[in-house]
């Protein structure tokens, strides 16, 4: 089998198509329309020709067609014309070259350019698939090692919240720090005129929290005067074991607690007033 044969221009029939009318259609479709406009210029129906199209600019199109009786004989790889006729030639301006009108296609394409074509779209989906794959792992290891990451990070909070404060109440301890960063951010700048900072008494006061028996804090209040924490316990006994627990700071002197049953247990106000300074 050779691999390049040509056939005389003049055993071929050609035409100049303008396309510019017709509508929008899948490649298939697109093919079928074509070969209904070629066949006004064929002496035989368009289903006795095969046809191959090369486009010359936005709107025309050259036709190139031969009998299909004379394409079953050939063996090989491609069949282009020899030349494109002179007339042909002269009304296109600048024709296109003859190896763009392979006649060898659709279903005269011969076996072995079928079967290399099959072969090197799946090597390509192979590799595109690979590719995929590749990203899809590089994803996920990312993806890992910042959950990851993220774990140790809250691990590391717990530690240090339990090491400082001596609790393990995550949650507990998030309105805790809330709620030291916003008493240290309404610190006057002006040292004279700023009232007692009571964020070291709070954080002295927190200290003394007990690990049992376990509450839920609900606020935490803050000032100069006065220091106030919200909490709830399930029964009495968990309520007084958390005030006995509880010692206030230097200069505060601890308010009666208040207690008030609710729905879901015991509701628990403890208070810190501070004394006068000398």
């Amino acid at each position: 089998m050779s691999a390049q044969q040509t056939i005389p221009a003049e055993t071929l029939y050609w035409a100049v198509l303008n396309v510019s009318a017709l509508p929008p259609a899948s490649s298939a479709k697109r093919r079928e329309q074509i070969g209904f406009l070629f066949e006004r210029f064929l002496p035989r129906p368009i289903e006795r020709v095969h046809a191959a199209y090369a486009p010359l600019d936005a709107d025309r199109i050259l036709a190139c067609g031969i009998d299909i009786e004379k394409l079953e004989p050939i063996a090989s790889l491609t069949l282009t014309p020899d030349a494109i006729p002179d007339h042909v030639a002269e009304s296109v301006g600048t024709p296109p070259p003859t190896d763009s009108l392979n006649l060898l296609t659709g279903p005269f394409e011969p076996p072995r350019v079928r079967a290399l074509r099959r072969r090197w779209l799946i090597q390509l989906t192979a590799a595109a698939i690979l590719a995929i794959a590749l990203l899809l792992v590089g994803v996920e290891r990312r993806a890992h090692a910042a959950r990851a990451t993220a774990a140790d990070a809250s691990d590391a909070i717990v530690q240090v919240h339990a090491q400082v404060l001596g609790l393990a109440d995550e949650p507990q301890f998030s309105r805790m720090t809330s709620e030291l960063r916003r008493l240290r951010q309404t610190r006057r700048a002006d040292g004279d005129l700023m009232p007692r900072d009571p964020t070291p008494d709070l954080a002295a006061w927190l200290a003394t929290w007990p690990a049992d028996p376990p509450v839920q804090t609900q606020s935490i209040v803050a000032s100069p005067s006065a220091m106030t924490i919200t909490t709830s316990a399930t029964t009495n006994d968990e309520a007084q074991a958390l005030i006995d627990a509880l010692r206030s700071p230097p200069r505060w002197t601890q308010a009666q607690p208040s207690l008030n049953r609710t729905a879901d247990g015991v509701r628990i106000v403890l208070r810190l007033d501070a004394e006068d300074d000398p």
